[in-house]
């Protein structure tokens, strides 16, 4: 078994696909794979200063657990400068299980690390964990586990000042536009007060959503406990309606 950073085009496409095909099909699925594709740096060393240029929003690796050859799961990377998603609206809840939450409001990312984990000073990069499979027949088996492992071995490696690490554990509704509206419906109400929590009950009903709007997607369990056991803190639930879970490595 070995878990290795791709460097090469022709490898990137062919993973990306089984990736992808995990998540998305027919035109959905070409589009993720040529968008992921504008992103991919292949070298050795992450290299930021398409970052600092301001030529690229992110830079992606792509990671792949085989054996024999065979691919058994993985897994993108996602490097950011803090400051261009420092202003992301995330869904800040009173509670961390979908079916118990009853207020909510739209934060922006950098005021739910400062509140929930220890103000941000500026840190140099972010890096999230993407998107991140492992196949059907492979699972329960610890390969989701090996590379969760090796996303914190890679986070903490960096040589940089100040990083914040993230994951999202995909939401049952990810695929849908309603994650946006409900954000966009949020900032309109509060838009001078985002600790002004809001019930969440009235707002689905009157926005004809599903009542369990924020249930984990199927498989993505284990993405919130492998980050509860490595110490992240849950920040809330992104856009896409999974759980959000981060950890600043000071």
């Amino acid at each position: 078994m070995r878990i290795s950073k791709i460097d090469n085009i022709d490898m990137a496409s062919k993973t990306l696909l089984i990736l992808g095909k995990h998540f998305f099909s027919g035109n959905r699925l070409d589009k993720f794979i040529d968008y992921e594709k504008k992103y991919l740096q292949y070298t050795k060393n992450i290299d930021i200063s398409p970052l600092m240029n301001f030529e690229l929003r992110r830079i992606t690796n792509i990671w792949v657990i085989t054996e024999n050859k065979q691919i058994l799961g993985a897994m993108t990377l996602n490097f950011y400068l803090w400051e261009s998603i420092e202003n992301q609206y995330f869904f800040y809840t009173d509670s961390n299980n979908h079916i118990k939450i009853s207020h909510i409001v739209a934060k922006k990312f950098k005021n739910i690390i400062d509140e929930k984990i220890h103000p941000v000073n500026k840190p140099t990069l972010s890096i999230e964990l993407g998107y991140y499979a492992i196949n059907n027949e492979f699972r329960g088996k610890g390969y989701g586990r090996l590379l969760f492992n090796k996303f914190i071995q890679e986070v903490e490696s960096l040589n940089y000042d100040g990083k914040i690490a993230f994951v999202t554990a995909l939401g049952y509704y990810a695929l849908s536009p309603m994650g946006e509206q409900l954000i966009q419906y949020l900032i309109n109400e509060n838009v001078n007060n985002e600790n002004e929590n809001t019930f969440l009950k009235p707002i689905l009903e009157e926005l004809n959503f599903p009542p369990d709007l924020f249930k984990v997607g199927v498989g993505s369990s284990p993405t919130s406990r492998f980050a509860y056991k490595s110490q992240f803190t849950s920040l809330g639930f992104s856009k896409h309606l999974g759980q959000t879970w981060g950890k600043y490595y000071l």
